[in-house]
């Protein structure tokens, strides 16, 4: 008599997520860069000097930008890096 153990059908994967639906999922914030304007502290309370480009959390750049804190450093339509 031969052992015929049968073999469980292979998982068929999901269908892919686009970017921002993956991005979201894995809880990844969209972020853009800017040049400071001031010194600032970073949650480690290093000093980050004016000048620096740091890529942020978008909300955040809107807000820096507004305060007068930063300014937008993204290449111009066209400027590719």
């Amino acid at each position: 008599m031969t052992d015929q153990t049968a073999t469980a059908p292979a998982a068929t994967a999901p269908a892919a997520a686009t970017a921002p639906e993956a991005a979201e999922a894995k809880g990844k914030v969209k972020k853009t860069p800017v040049k400071l304007l001031y010194d600032v502290w970073n949650e480690k309370g290093e000093r980050v000097a004016r000048g620096t480009v740091l890529k942020v959390p978008v909300e955040d750049a809107k807000r820096m930008i507004k305060d007068g804190k930063a300014e937008r450093a993204d290449p111009l339509p066209g400027d590719a890096e």
